[in-house]
């Protein structure tokens, strides 16, 4: 799809979605949380799901889903299209990984 027609054509909603565990095995649902997520932000490694709400970063519990921390609000472009969004990095998300009551 054309770059400038994205930009243009496909905007965040900034609607709530669903984020759930599922067991791989059996396909049981383990949890579900209903909160914004901003495009392409989800990631999961190491016991977390980190994600960004369109303000802050949030950090989740894999095996329960309760939120861990969140940070102080992280700037975002005024307009967030489906296929450009905040990025959580590697190196970025292994320090926050690491940090301890963020709240």
């Amino acid at each position: 799809m054309d770059r400038q027609r994205v930009a243009r054509e496909f905007f965040w909603n900034k609607q709530p979605r669903k984020i759930m565990a599922v067991e791989a095995k059996t396909g049981r649902v383990l949890w579900t949380k209903t909160s914004r997520v901003s495009p392409i932000t989800l990631a999961a490694g190491q016991g977390r799901v980190l994600y960004h709400d369109g303000s802050k970063v949030v950090c989740l519990n894999s095996q329960d889903g309760n939120e861990l921390w969140s940070s102080p609000p992280a700037k975002t472009r005024r307009t967030v299209t489906m296929n450009f969004g905040p990025k959580l990095v590697d190196n970025s998300m292994h320090a926050v990984l690491n940090r301890q009551n963020v709240r």
